[in-house]
């Protein structure tokens, strides 16, 4: 079970950047990640409470297993449905549609019967795999999304061994953080977007310092609240959780933008990094609270801290905003322009 959900997780970080790169435009990049990478937090907000119910129902646990299942099969129905790889391969996308998609973009795509192909099949690994800017992206991303990523395995089990919230609570506390990343994404995706005052680099560096801020200092509280202040510590769940998300969506608009059509493989190299944490942390966390305790769990919380101020640290460092150079060759050796490419669009809706 554990493998196919992996399975699945890959196919979702690597589609959210091949979609993004295909179908949104480049002024609305941040609200489009936002709004594909919500899918994460909609299912913790789904499943927790229902959970919660469940499992001090008569129908217990299985219950949950027979809900999920139902659900997935019919979205996937409907995603295959109605979903294609790029819009030129749409019905329902009109050429003006077309232009406002591609503007500003590099794309490698030629007339193939109805729809279009892509050239650009050798992916420049080498380039991106020498490119510090990537490292950087890979890097900040994971470093900055640690309390996160230890808050969707463990965040329960804090919650209801340290923080002594009973099973139901526990589900409603544990879906609480989610919902408010939800809601922060969406927000700050749409101003991203629309934030032009100040240039598109200091844009993402700013949103990354706030949110990765806010998150030491959720972690920071976390480290020092006890029992006594449950509340308060609940609040800083949020926050941490919250705040992850507002990252997320500043430092993969990043990698959207310095790859363009390469930009699911920088997912795969982020997600790849994800899994091996994920892997790691039951490890680390197995060491550091064994007990769980929160004396033990205060070492691990302060820790996240240091992580994260790494991961800010480098994203600053490190962040652009323009296509990267093999990005750009790969079009060159191709010698397929863009402007052809609307025309031969434009002929093929008319």
């Amino acid at each position: 079970m554990r493998f196919l959900q992996g399975f699945a997780t890959s196919l979702c970080n690597t589609s959210m950047g091949s979609i993004t790169s295909q179908w949104s435009t480049i002024k609305e990049s941040g609200f489009f990640l936002a709004l594909l990478s919500s899918h994460y937090q909609l299912g913790q907000v789904l499943t927790m409470p229902t959970a919660g119910v469940l499992c001090e129902s008569r129908w217990g646990w299985p219950a949950l297993y027979y809900i999920q299942g139902v659900l997935t099969a019919l979205i996937a129905i409907t995603f295959y449905i109605f979903y294609r790889d790029n819009p030129y391969r749409h019905k329902f996308v009109s050429a003006k549609e077309l232009l406002k998609i591609e503007e500003g973009k590099i794309n490698v795509l030629v007339k193939d019967g109805g729809g279009q192909k892509d050239l650009s099949k050798k992916v420049p690994y080498k380039a991106m795999l020498t490119d510090f800017v990537v490292w950087g992206i890979v890097l900040s991303i994971n470093f900055i999304r640690i309390g996160y990523l230890i808050f969707i395995q463990f965040g329960p089990i804090y919650l209801n061994k340290v923080m002594k919230f009973n099973v139901k609570n526990t589900g409603i506390g544990s879906a609480l953080p989610f919902l408010g990343s939800i809601i922060l994404k969406l927000i700050a995706g749409q101003l991203s977007d629309c934030v032009t005052c100040i240039p598109m680099k200091l844009n993402l560096i700013f949103f990354v310092t706030i949110a990765g801020s806010v998150v030491i200092f959720g972690n920071l509280s976390l480290a020092f609240l006890t029992i006594d202040f449950a509340v308060l510590a609940q609040i800083a769940l949020v926050l941490v959780v919250s705040f992850s998300g507002l990252s997320f969506i500043s430092i993969t608009k990043s990698a959207q933008m310095i790859s363009q059509h390469y930009s699911h493989i920088i997912m795969v190299f982020i997600t790849l990094f994800s899994s091996t944490i994920l892997l790691i942390l039951p490890i680390i966390v197995a060491i550091l609270a064994p007990d769980n305790e929160q004396t033990q769990w205060k070492s691990i919380f302060i820790g996240i801290c240091v992580i994260i101020l790494s991961g800010m640290l480098i994203f600053n460092l490190t962040v652009e905003v323009q296509p990267r150079s093999w990005v750009q060759i790969a079009q060159m050796k191709n010698k397929v322009s863009n402007l052809s490419t609307i025309s031969e669009a434009n002929k093929i809706n008319t």
